[in-house]
């Protein structure tokens, strides 16, 4: 990760670059980050509408990013409106 590069930025790099992965990839490839760190990081893109976070079983989460960034958000807003 570039000294100028954000940990979302990078994160964000990592799950374009290989999308589907797991949460455990992109743990792997954060050495400079801690665990939390990433969590907090995937957490907060996630209520971005940035990436979407998918259990596929038990403790086994799958990253991949949205197409459009807030597009899920627009989505829930027509479900309520």
């Amino acid at each position: 990760m570039a000294q100028t590069e954000s940990a979302a930025d990078h994160i964000m790099d990592i799950v374009t670059h290989s999308n589907n992965c797991t949460i455990e990839q992109v743990i792997f490839e954060c050495p400079e980050l801690t665990w939390d760190q990433v969590f907090i990081e995937v957490n907060r893109l996630r209520r971005e509408g940035r990436i979407r976070l998918t259990l596929k079983q038990p403790g086994y989460y799958i990253v991949s990013k949205i197409a459009q960034p807030g597009a899920t958000q627009r989505m829930s807003e027509r479900k309520v409106a």
